[in-house]
């Protein structure tokens, strides 16, 4: 059963759909998918993320096995070889989302939980400007207060600026946030 779908911002005849713990590639038409590498013992491929501008590079969270503690983390993983091979860049206990930038695809922003932190601890955000070589934490992920209750993203709710790439937008359950510096602070949006 299909777990996410996205088209590729470089060419946008080309549909990714993670499934099980497979990911498939199809022109638009759907006609003909055909199965890129599978994500291997990473467990299932929950989403894709194409970069906006290079069709070649994608990003796909997928639900690892349990760890030591019992927890069921995630792990984010690329491929610059249009599926053919995948590499592992994290280790996370939960993602709330996932954005690459388009004027540069080797930087990818990430809001998620650190493994090893408590649930209540919030998410933070990480960037890498390396392709996910190395990731630097920049502060921490909005989050929305309904009530008593404080709870993350949603997935997939994350927006690189096409042009500034220190711009991120995120969308809350709520409204919407907005960094200008990559992600150290953010700021609520009024939306009419």
């Amino acid at each position: 059963m299909p777990t996410a779908v996205a088209l590729s911002g470089g060419d946008t005849h080309v549909a990714y759909v993670a499934s099980g713990d497979d990911v498939f590639r199809a022109a638009t038409s759907g006609t003909r998918w055909q199965r890129l590498a599978p994500v291997g013992g990473d467990g299932a491929a929950w989403s894709v993320w194409p970069a906006p501008a290079k069709s070649s590079v994608l990003v796909v969270v997928g639900g690892g096995g349990p760890d030591a503690g019992g927890q069921l983390p995630y792990v984010l993983l690329r491929s610059d070889d249009g599926g053919r091979s995948w590499t592992r860049q994290l280790r996370l206990a939960d993602v709330s989302g996932v954005a690459v930038a388009s004027a540069d695809a080797r930087t990818v922003y990430v809001a998620a939980q650190l493994v090893g932190t408590p649930a209540d601890a919030g998410d933070v955000l990480l960037r890498s400007t390396d392709g996910g070589a190395s990731w630097t934490r920049r502060g921490r992920a909005p989050r929305v207060t309904d009530g008593s209750v404080e709870r993350p993203l949603g997935p997939g709710r994350l927006v690189v600026d096409p042009r500034h790439p220190e711009v991120i937008y995120e969308q809350l359950d709520y409204g919407m946030a907005r960094s200008r510096d990559g992600g150290r602070s953010f700021q609520r949006l009024r939306i009419p």
